[in-house]
């Protein structure tokens, strides 16, 4: 991409002496920390916007992208002129106003820019960085901070309230005092900003580290503001037989851990989701029965919550799959509400082995789940039930037998119509199939006839 850029500045210089192209942004910054860049942000002093869109015209692909203050998308480089902004004062990004002016030097540009460790500029011709801000120091030392006064930049746009948060964990950056004063005293503006763009920053930054997130959106007070739900399951106490731990939060957060120990980057985000809020529906099904604590169907009640939580977000926006999440914490006891021994074999195809469920991440689930549960008692082993469950799939994987009838034989056989009864006998010759009852085509009709005479 930096080949392109050079293209572009050579172009510009040649017709536009005093031009300069600047780098800009997250480029500049993952330049710096030798990362690999993501975006691209450029920004071109010295060329009238109406002549660089016909220079840019002239070298391939080009559409506006940001109409209002225009922003070109040039391949895959946002091109930028100099710009002013000027708040409303509602914290809305849509509500300040951008005026574009190609006589305005780098260092003004730079000015409006929400932290110092993005608002470094590198000349493209001169090979310079351009840093008024100290944005180099900054990362040099892992720190967060806002450009100028904080209060000022998070009133702009309290959408940076949240993208501060994201960046540092990202980056696994620390965020400056001041400005994380001034997070946490604002952070109620957070109500404020897009769903979208709300869904946006918290999904990268669950997606990045986990425990992390929750534990410094915990720390800024984001929680009651944008998650009650996480809010409640601090409060949330476990009987310390099972759960020495602590509280159903405390009991995330390892969760969390135990996924970011086992498994590699990118964390899927729905996966992430659903570990979160597995054992939320706790807090509406605690009783207290003599000297027992229970939550009797607190998974089917945390299934309900995170269908609400993910439509109310609109976490769906930034790639979290609701059904798939409401299905994982609904079954994610399935090792623990029995024997696994009993489990029947179309259960353990059906939740593990089918393409129709997230099984691969239901299995994670409950393992991370398990490794969090903390027994007062050595001797318990938390992992048992989940062993059996892991040999008995295997043992299914060797031989995985093929469907002795379609749905269209059944229901000929059986003289129904497709619906729901249909799925059921299905599972029922399945079952039979598996545990040996059944092998053939002739006797899975016979299996039928005997299903249909009882019934």
């Amino acid at each position: 991409m930096l080949s392109q850029i050079k293209i572009l500045e050579r172009i510009l210089y040649k017709k536009y002496p005093s031009s300069k192209v600047y780098l800009v942004g997250g480029a500049v910054r993952d330049k710096l920390m030798k990362r690999v860049a993501c975006d691209w942000d450029v920004v071109v002093t010295g060329v009238p916007k109406d002549q660089l869109e016909k220079i840019l015209a002239g070298l391939g692909a080009l559409r506006l992208v940001g109409k209002s203050f225009g922003v070109y998308k040039w391949n895959d480089v946002d091109i930028a002129i100099p710009r002013r902004e000027t708040g409303w004062g509602t914290g809305a990004r849509r509500d300040v106003t951008v005026q574009s002016d190609h006589t305005l030097s780098i260092e003004k540009d730079l000015e409006r820019r929400d932290f110092t460790i993005n608002a470094i500029a590198y000349d493209m011709r001169n090979k310079l960085y351009i840093d008024p801000h100290d944005g180099r120091r900054d990362i040099q030392n892992k720190i967060i901070r806002t450009v100028g006064d904080p209060h000022e930049r998070f009133t702009e746009d309290n959408s940076r309230l949240l993208r501060a948060l994201r960046i540092a964990i990202e980056l696994n950056f620390e965020i400056e005092p001041k400005t994380r004063k001034i997070i946490s005293q604002m952070i109620a503006k957070a109500k404020n900003v897009t769903k979208e763009i709300a869904a946006t920053e918290i999904v990268k930054a669950i997606s990045a580290s986990p425990e992390a997130a929750l534990k410094l959106f915990n720390s800024t007070r984001l929680i009651p503001v944008l998650f009650p739900e996480l809010a409640l399951m601090q409060k949330c106490k476990q009987p310390k037989k099972w759960h020495s731990e602590g509280t159903v939060w405390t009991h995330t957060l390892l969760a969390l851990r135990e996924l970011e120990k086992n498994r590699k980057h990118p964390y899927d985000p729905t996966l992430i989701l659903a570990l979160i809020l597995h054992d939320s529906g706790k807090v509406q099904t605690r009783k207290r029965r003599g000297n027992k604590i229970t939550f009797y169907n607190h998974a089917t009640v945390g299934a309900r919550i995170a269908r609400r939580m993910i439509k109310r977000l609109k976490l769906e926006s930034a790639g979290v799959e609701k059904e798939q999440a409401s299905w994982l914490i609904k079954h994610h006891m399935i090792a623990f509400s029995g024997d696994p021994k009993k489990l029947r074999n179309t259960t353990i195809e059906r939740y593990f082995l089918s393409d129709r469920y997230p099984s691969e991440h239901l299995m994670t689930m409950i393992e991370c789940d398990s490794r969090a549960s903390v027994p007062l008692s050595p001797d318990r082993d938390n992992l048992h039930g989940l062993s059996i469950i892991k040999k008995r799939i295997a043992e299914i994987k060797k031989k995985p037998p093929k469907a002795l009838l379609n749905g269209e034989e059944i229901m000929t056989i059986l003289n129904i119509k497709p619906g729901v009864e249909v799925g059921k006998v299905i599972a029922r010759l399945r079952e039979a199939q598996l545990s040996g009852r059944v092998n053939t085509k002739l006797e899975a009709r016979k299996f039928l006839q005997k299903l249909s005479v009882k019934s």
